[in-house]
C-alpha cells in the first residue's frame, strides 16, 4: 500500500497528526543511535530480537518511495476517499442538486466499509473530529451538500452541520466480494445515488484521488497548501502561500532549500497564535494561548528547545 501525505493538524480535532509527524524525526533520530537494535530498543522489546536486517537495509538509498505517496485531497481516513473520488466524478459528470438525492448506496469490499458506516447513529453524526474522519456518510453529507471535505468541517461547528447530517441519513452501504484489494491501495469502490425524478447515477473507481495512479495536479496540491496554511499556529505574512509555491515548483534551481525554512518562519518580534488543542471542544478559546516567539526582544530569555526523549 502506498503512503498517506495528509494535511495540516486540524484545530480542535485530535493530537494525532501532530504526534505522528513528532515520531517520524524522533525515529530518524533514535535509528542513527541505535535505538532500534539496543538492549531496550524496537526489536528486542517486541520481537525478541528476531528480524532480518538485510530486509530494512536492502536498496536503502537507491529505491526511492517518493513516487509511490499518496496525497489526500481530503482531510480523512485513507480508505474513506475512494467514495468521496466516485462521488466527485458523479458530481462532475451529472447535473444534479443535493436536495434531489433520496438515496445514496457505497459499494466495496474492505472489511473497512462496515467499520466506517456503523454503527449507523455514531456514523451520520460523529460527536467527535476523529470520528468525523472514518465516518463515511458524514463524509458523503458533506461532499454532497458543499462540493468538498474540508478542515474545519471537523470543527465543533462543522460537526452541527444538519443539512450534512441530514444528508447523511440517506446513506446506505454493500459489500461486494467481488471488490478485491490488489496490490496497491484499498481496492475499488462505487457510489450510487437515486434521484427525486427517477434516474439512477452510480461511478466506479479504482484508484482514490491522490493515488500514484490517478494524481492530484500541481494546481490541486497548491490549492491544498494554501488551504492548509489557513489553519497555520503562526501568522504569516501575505505572499506567503505565493511564495513557497513558485519555489517548490522551481525547487531543481533552488541553490539552498533553507530558503523555505526562511518563508515559513514568522518575523523576529511577532506574537505568534500558538493555538493548543483543548482537552474537549469547548474547554478553551484560541484567544488564551498566545505565545510570544521565542525571539521576541520582550522576552527575557529565548526558549531552549525541548529536549529529545526517549533515546
Amino acid at each position: 500500500m502506498s503512503a498517506q501525505a495528509s494535511g495540516a493538524s486540524e484545530r480542535g480535532s485530535t493530537h494525532g497528526p501532530a504526534s505522528s509527524r513528532r515520531s517520524s524525526p524522533l525515529a530518524a533520530c533514535g535509528a542513527t543511535r541505535g535505538a532500534s537494535r539496543g538492549k531496550f530498543g524496537l526489536f528486542n522489546q517486541f520481537f525478541q530480537g528476531d528480524y532480518d536486517r538485510r530486509f530494512f537495509l536492502s536498496g536503502l538509498g537507491t529505491d526511492l518511495l517518493g513516487p509511490r505517496i499518496t496525497f489526500k485531497p481530503w482531510p480523512s481516513a485513507g480508505h474513506t476517499h475512494l467514495f468521496l473520488t466516485a462521488l466527485s466524478e458523479l458530481r462532475a459528470s451529472s447535473t444534479f442538486r443535493a436536495e434531489d438525492v433520496r438515496r445514496v448506496t457505497v459499494v466495496g469490499g474492505s472489511h473497512m466499509l462496515e467499520s466506517q458506516c456503523e454503527p449507523r447513529k455514531l456514523r451520520v453524526a460523529p460527536p467527535h473530529g476523529i470520528d468525523a474522519k472514518v465516518s463515511i456518510p458524514f463524509l458523503i453529507g458533506k461532499l454532497l451538500r458543499h462540493g468538498t471535505v474540508r478542515i474545519e468541517d471537523f470543527s465543533p461547528e462543522g460537526l452541527s452541520d444538519r443539512a450534512a447530517i441530514d444528508t447523511a441519513e440517506l446513506v446506505e452501504w454493500r459489500r461486494d466480494p467481488s471488490f478485491r484489494r490488489g496490490e496497491e491501495g484499498f481496492g475499488p469502490a462505487e457510489v450510487e445515488l437515486e434521484l427525486a425524478d427517477g434516474r439512477r447515477l452510480s461511478a466506479h473507481v479504482e484508484f482514490n484521488l491522490g493515488h500514484p495512479r490517478k494524481p492530484l495536479s500541481w494546481e490541486q496540491l497548491a490549492q491544498k497548501f494554501r488551504e492548509c496554511l489557513h489553519f497555520s499556529a503562526v501568522d504569516l505574512p501575505a505572499g506567503t502561500a505565493d511564495d513557497v509555491v513558485d519555489i517548490v515548483a522551481n525547487l531543481e534551481s533552488v541553490a539552498d532549500v533553507r530558503v523555505l525554512a526562511d518563508r515559513l518562519t514568522p518575523a523576529v518580534g511577532s506574537v505568534t497564535d500558538t493555538w493548543i488543542p483543548p482537552a474537549s471542544p469547548n474547554a478553551v478559546s484560541r484567544d488564551k494561548h498566545r505565545v510570544r516567539h521565542s525571539s521576541d526582544p520582550g522576552n527575557k530569555r529565548d526558549i531552549a528547545p525541548a529536549p529529545v526523549e526517549g533515546i
